[in-house]
């Protein structure tokens, strides 16, 4: 009996709260990934294509925060975030991973930041 009376007075101290992680834990808003130099946002994990031991391929960076030589004949080019200058990787243009080309940074160029709402 004992252990009810403990069991319920639990639930009207702390409510409901503590039933589901969900709901005591904050939510993850976004997944990103900032500059290693400058740490400005450059992606997002959404965008994210593939990844292996040496990089990590986006289809896209965020508020177009890189830039490369768009008008090479080349099939790839240097990038580079766009506030530090520091190169970050290659863009590749269309090939088989994905046809609209694809951002293909080195890991050591960027950092993982969660960001919670």
């Amino acid at each position: 009996m004992k252990i009810i009376q403990v069991f319920a007075l639990f639930f009207v101290i702390t409510g409901c709260d503590y039933l589901s992680p969900k709901t005591s834990n904050p939510k993850l808003k976004s997944t990103i990934y900032v500059c290693s130099k400058c740490e400005t946002i450059l992606y997002d994990e959404k965008n994210m294509l593939y990844q292996n031991e040496t990089s990590k391929d986006f289809s896209k960076s965020i508020s177009d925060k890189v830039s490369y030589n768009s008008n090479s004949i080349s099939n790839k080019e240097k990038l580079f975030c766009k506030k530090c200058n520091m190169e970050i990787g290659n863009y590749i243009k269309s090939d088989s991973i994905n046809s609209n080309g694809r951002h293909c940074i080195d890991k050591n160029s960027i950092i993982l930041k969660k960001i919670l709402k």
